[in-house]
């Protein structure tokens, strides 16, 4: 998670100081851990096994 928890960061530009944004990473991390979403990444091809 944590990779691509760096990667949605970037992405959407996010800064940690801006509690709006902490809530967007807190979601993401909800539906990842909890109820088994895997985080969207806008442009992100993982590679092929």
């Amino acid at each position: 998670m944590a990779k691509k928890q760096t990667m949605l960061i970037n992405e959407k530009k996010l800064n940690m100081m801006d509690p709006e944004h902490r809530k967007v990473i807190e979601q993401e991390m909800i539906n990842f851990l909890f109820e088994g979403k895997d985080v969207k990444i806008d442009g992100y091809v993982p590679p092929e096994a």
